[in-house]
């Protein structure tokens, strides 16, 4: 018997849990705090996220999420609930097995998260100056399917 976490589609109750998860991360962050509400997030998360995207995640409890817009082949959010723990790596692989080539974004400040996709074969591909919805410099990564 195998009791290792899956990967599944997301389905409406774990959208809830995604912008809960999504929310914790943006209060956790001195440069991300006033980038939107909890209300806001989990609007967005149940609404259009939810009607417009693939969210897929891991685990019965939702460890960890990602969103996929499959018209602009982004991963548009990557997040664990613990990061460390092998989760990001497991849906960051999902991603590249599932949809091969791929670009994300991730803001400059959020080194840890651009170091992990360093280290996973993504490329720097540019960076902007913040013009983005958030105003936050950020870097655009793309993952090659061999």
């Amino acid at each position: 018997m195998n009791d290792a976490p899956v990967i599944r589609r997301a389905e409406a109750g774990d959208m809830v849990v995604c912008a809960e998860m999504t929310a914790d991360w943006i209060a956790s962050r001195d440069w991300a705090r006033d980038l939107h509400t909890r209300e806001a997030v989990l609007a967005f998360y149940t609404g259009p996220v939810f009607e417009t995207r693939e969210t897929w995640v891991f685990g019965a409890s939702v460890d960890g999420f990602y969103s996929w817009d499959a018209d602009a082949r982004e991963v548009t959010a990557l997040m664990a609930r613990r990061p460390g723990r092998g989760v990001g790596k497991a849906l960051l692989d999902h991603a590249k097995a599932t949809h091969g080539t791929f670009v994300l974004y991730v803001m400059q400040a959020n080194r840890r998260a651009w170091d992990f996709y360093l280290r996973e074969g993504l490329r720097e591909v540019s960076r902007t100056d913040g013009d983005n919805e958030e105003g936050l410099p950020d870097v655009l990564m793309r993952w090659a399917a061999a």
